[in-house]
């Protein structure tokens, strides 16, 4: 694939959503939510749907090997002219990380928005240590205009290059 992937990884308090909509608009990636995925294959009742409805039902959460055949798909579909994609919330850790780079394949860049209190940064840690050289770990707990300044020269140099050519700077 040779569209940028990116991987943003943060709580559900970090301002992800914010950033990831301020990409999209300013940047043009295609936006890849996973969970969002389930949501519809659920609401569509679809053998997968069904599947992953049972799993939550019994309070777990739908494995990642199982959702990233559609993401798959939704990558396939819209490959012409995309100019980079955000994977969104995803890896939570090295066994996701490994699932994403074997199907997927490697990350452009990680983004880690870091917020006090977080109790995700245990499984996560080991992931933003492996690709250490391409994460920028982000204090979340800013403006969000703030936060996407700094997120901002790294995304017009993979915009420019389309490829990994970037400098991690804080």
């Amino acid at each position: 694939m040779n569209a940028p992937i990116v991987w943003i990884m943060g709580s559900a308090n970090s301002g992800k959503d914010v950033q990831v909509q301020k990409i999209v608009e300013k940047y043009g990636f295609t936006h890849i939510d996973p969970n969002a995925i389930v949501d519809k294959e659920i609401e569509a009742k679809s053998a997968d749907g069904k599947k992953f409805e049972a799993i939550r039902k019994d309070g777990k959460e739908v494995p990642l090997a199982d959702i990233v055949p559609l993401v798959e798909k939704q990558i396939m579909g819209q490959r012409g002219g995309v100019k980079g994609y955000l994977i969104d919330g995803y890896p939570h850790n090295e066994a996701e990380a490994k699932i994403l780079e074997e199907r997927l394949g490697p990350p452009t860049m990680v983004i880690a928005l870091d917020v006090q209190g977080d109790t995700n940064k245990k499984d996560s840690k080991a992931v933003l240590q492996k690709y250490a050289n391409i994460t920028m770990q982000i204090n979340a707990e800013r403006d969000a205009k703030e936060v996407f300044e700094d997120l901002v020269p790294n995304f017009e140099t993979l915009a420019k290059n389309r490829g990994p050519q970037i400098s991690i700077g804080r």
